[in-house]
């Protein structure tokens, strides 16, 4: 049997794109898994973010759930209420503004194995002026147990510590930048 994944998206003023990302999840994860979640951390948006979410859960009250901060805790607080309300044996994020295609996470669960506690997907944007090339680093899959305990021990971080020296394996997503 495959693993259960929980999916997760932290979202700040993100009512134009929550809904289809969402949506787009819970339509591929049956594939995926038979156990699955997706879970929505609502980080004190201002916009009709929180309407959208709600009406959401309504739709798909088995599946999906919300996290929602009254106030917005940064993205750093958002992360750590996703892991921390993840069910699942392995959970996947990636931000709630649809920069990223979730339909990546069948790429970096062919990546998973059990040697392999995280994998980490990346988008290449090309060189800069300087010559450093420009990696965006949003898509995660992990194994729960262990990106809870690195998102625990940044807790006095704005965002987690260096997260390529908890990922054991990385992954160029096909997609590129939207």
């Amino acid at each position: 049997m495959r693993e259960s994944i929980s999916v997760f998206f932290p979202a700040y003023n993100d009512e134009h794109t929550i809904g289809g990302l969402v949506r787009q999840t819970l339509a591929f994860l049956p594939a995926l898994s038979e156990d699955y979640e997706v879970i929505a951390v609502n980080d004190g948006s201002r916009d009709g973010t929180g309407a959208i979410l709600e009406q959401l859960r309504s739709e798909f009250p088995e599946r999906f759930r919300v996290v929602t901060h009254a106030t917005n805790m940064g993205y750093g607080g958002a992360l750590q209420s996703g892991f921390a309300a993840a069910r699942k044996d392995l959970v996947f994020y990636t931000d709630g503004d649809g920069q990223y295609d979730p339909a990546e996470l069948r790429s970096l669960l062919k990546l998973m194995g059990p040697l392999v506690g995280c994998v980490n997907g990346f988008a290449s944007r090309g060189n800069t002026s300087n010559g450093l090339s420009v990696l965006n680093c949003s898509l995660k899959t992990c194994a729960t147990a262990r990106a809870r305990s690195k998102c625990t021990a940044s807790r006095t971080h704005p965002t987690p510590p260096t997260w390529r020296s908890a990922c054991d394996s990385a992954a160029r997503c096909s997609h590129g930048w939207r």
